[in-house]
């Protein structure tokens, strides 16, 4: 199993979540993150940074977006 699959399937519901927001919406503000522990556990396993408030997918985030199949949904989980 590469990485990004074992990210992608052993994501937390507060990851899964704000993987998703970060997915789908791109850049986006503390204020609007669906949890902050979810976008702390990316942070710090590589698939998500922080800058000046905003929160944004690595490459390595978006690709496991992508290997969780979040390009082919319209919806949540």
């Amino acid at each position: 199993m590469s990485d990004l699959t074992r990210f992608s399937k052993g994501l937390s519901g507060a990851e899964w979540d704000t993987l998703w927001c970060l997915f789908r919406n791109g850049a986006t503000w503390d204020g609007n993150i669906p949890s902050k522990s979810g976008r702390d556990s990316l942070i710090s396993d590589g698939l998500a940074y922080r800058d000046n408030g905003w929160t944004i997918l690595t490459v390595e985030g978006f690709h496991a977006a992508i290997a969780a199949g979040m390009d082919k949904k319209k919806g949540t989980r």
